[in-house]
């Protein structure tokens, strides 16, 4: 954590949390629901590369999910570490 910058923050607390068997199930609960097979598909009609797929239109998508997991994440390791 120290290459990255994030000693002493609660960051590598909240990516920790990411990485469990819930973290995996949610986010692809929440990708199978809110990201349009349609959407993607017309990007590929529009000539986006899958990284632009990706960068530009999957990923917001995806925002309010990763936000909703790391808030999860937090409240669990809150409760465990009671900080």
């Amino acid at each position: 954590m120290k290459w990255f910058h994030l000693n002493n923050t609660h960051a590598p607390l909240i990516l920790a949390g990411l990485n469990n068997a819930f973290g995996v199930f949610f986010m692809t609960q929440f990708i199978r629901a809110s990201v349009p097979t349609e959407v993607i598909e017309s990007a590929r009609i529009d000539g986006c590369s899958e990284s632009a797929i990706l960068t530009r239109i999957v990923v917001p998508f995806l925002v309010p999910g990763i936000s909703t997991l790391g808030l999860i994440s937090l409240r669990i390791i809150r409760q465990v570490s009671w900080v």
